[in-house]
């Protein structure tokens, strides 16, 4: 893809089969304790399908921004320390992320 001047621009898809039913997102950012998912990403914009013909589209760096804020204003905490809202998921619960509502992301 590229934008009025040309220049390339990249996006990352990510597709939350569970999404339209919790009303969250699951934004993966460690896997078996390495940086991954939107840690190393160098994509521009994130587009996130909630449905086969539904997407959110955003700055990568917007969805850094509003994870950081999940991340360091959830006063909630698990047993283990982890804020309420960060979580382990995807394939057999190896991927650690943040959940952020859909609402966040309007």
């Amino acid at each position: 893809m590229t934008d009025a001047s040309c220049a390339r621009i990249t996006v990352e898809h990510k597709s939350d089969r569970i999404a339209s039913r919790t009303g969250n997102i699951f934004v993966e950012y460690r896997q078996k304790g390495r940086k991954s998912g939107l840690a190393t990403t160098k994509a521009d914009f994130y587009a996130i399908e909630i449905y086969p013909d539904k997407w959110i589209v955003m700055r990568t760096e917007e969805l850094k921004s509003i994870c950081r804020k999940i991340i360091e204003s959830d006063g909630e905490r698990t047993k283990r320390g982890f804020p309420e809202r960060v979580k382990m998921g995807g394939n057999f619960k190896q991927y650690q992320g943040v959940l952020v509502k859909l609402t966040e992301l309007l």
